[in-house]
């Protein structure tokens, strides 16, 4: 494995961590102003999936398509490694391991255990959605700049 996919997988564990951290913090200490007017700290539990919405069979339903789309990420990242493209690989490290994070919330408490509050966003997340989020807009702009190159995955 190239030098940079290595670095890579390691800053996505060490944000994979400091997810799994940040949202115990969150809940024991719960309401708190982080950045005044911007961010405070308001731990939620989403019952539902993206933006809380809610599926029928709840909790099943949801951690069935949660390990059917790490399934497809997983593909994904196997393929970034065979064709070497770091870009892809960054991606869907950050989509992978957000999503299990949230999916290990889902599996040992029941819902996702959210608490981070914008001001300027209407639904409270966690540090796994920003890595989701992130990564899926890294990797549309990564298909998107490189389709030419990307023709292999």
């Amino acid at each position: 494995m190239p030098r940079n996919f290595w670095y890579a997988t390691l800053a996505g564990l060490i944000l994979f961590v400091l997810d799994r951290i940040s949202r115990t913090l969150a809940f024991h200490w719960g309401n708190k102003e982080i950045i005044p007017r911007l961010i405070k700290s308001l731990p939620t539990e989403n019952f539902g999936v993206a933006l809380g919405i809610n599926l029928p069979n709840g909790r099943i339903s949801t951690i069935v398509i949660s390990l059917v789309l790490l399934l497809v990420v997983v593909a994904l990242a196997f393929q970034a490694y065979k064709t070497k493209n770091f870009y892809v690989w960054l991606s869907t490290n950050l989509i992978f391991l957000g999503a299990f994070s949230n999916l290990l919330d889902r599996i040992f408490y029941g819902s996702v255990r959210d608490f981070l509050k914008f001001s300027f966003w209407p639904t409270t997340n966690n540090l796994g959605d920003l890595m989701v989020l992130v990564g899926a807009i890294l990797l549309i702009i990564t298909f998107h700049t490189n389709s030419h190159k990307l023709k292999k995955l």
